[in-house]
């Protein structure tokens, strides 16, 4: 009952704009994510610098955008912990 008034009172269900946000944030990480996956991968395969150069890329933007002053950095760092990959972990922490 406390919950739901809460709810109530503040508003929390009438944020759209937020709920936007934050669902742009998570593909956002998503897809930076997938994407220092895919370069890792190739960088399994042999020296590839370029590949090395995309991975270092991804991972500064992941870090960036799961920095405390970064704006929704919560739920970056929910996206991450979503994923449970300790690899991925080791790339924020």
């Amino acid at each position: 009952m406390r919950v739901q008034e809460t709810i109530k009172r503040l508003k929390l269900n009438e944020h759209n704009d937020l709920a936007e946000a934050r669902r742009k944030i998570w593909l956002d990480v998503s897809k930076e994510i997938d994407e220092y996956f895919k370069y890792k991968a190739r960088c399994r395969n042999g020296g590839n610098p370029v590949a090395k150069e995309k991975v270092r890329t991804h991972c500064v933007n992941i870090r960036n955008m799961t920095l405390p002053n970064a704006e929704l950095s919560s739920v970056a760092r929910c996206c991450i912990m979503f994923r449970n990959d300790q690899q991925l972990l080791r790339v924020v922490a």
